[in-house]
């Protein structure tokens, strides 16, 4: 998916899921300055040299973002309930209009 249609999914303030290295696409499309996110340990330094603010935890929402540092914390990632922000709108990560994830058992786009 280009930058142009994230961007676009993200000013509608539509659910975006990441994990493991998913981030850089959001860093690529210009989009994390001044948001909360976590990913993989080893781009730390490229959200922070795009704005962004790192944190080291298995999930951190920030708006319309639920992000994920890696596949142990996946359970804890599929449990959009506990996120207001998407408590009543999501079951689970599934139904984000957008997961990005650089791991292969994890449909990218979702449906």
């Amino acid at each position: 998916m280009c930058s142009i249609e994230l961007c676009s999914i993200d000013r509608k303030g539509k659910p975006i899921a990441v994990i493991c290295h998913g981030p850089w696409l959001l860093v690529s499309a210009g989009l994390v300055r001044g948001r909360r996110l976590t990913s993989y340990h080893t781009i730390q330094d490229d959200i922070h040299n795009a704005g962004g603010k790192w944190q080291d935890a298995e999930v951190v929402r920030d708006s319309n973002w639920v992000s994920s540092r890696q596949p142990s914390d996946i359970p804890m990632f599929k449990s959009c309930e506990k996120h207001q922000r998407f408590a009543g709108h999501l079951s689970c990560v599934k139904k984000c209009p957008f997961v990005i994830s650089d791991l292969p058992w994890i449909a990218t786009p979702s449906p």
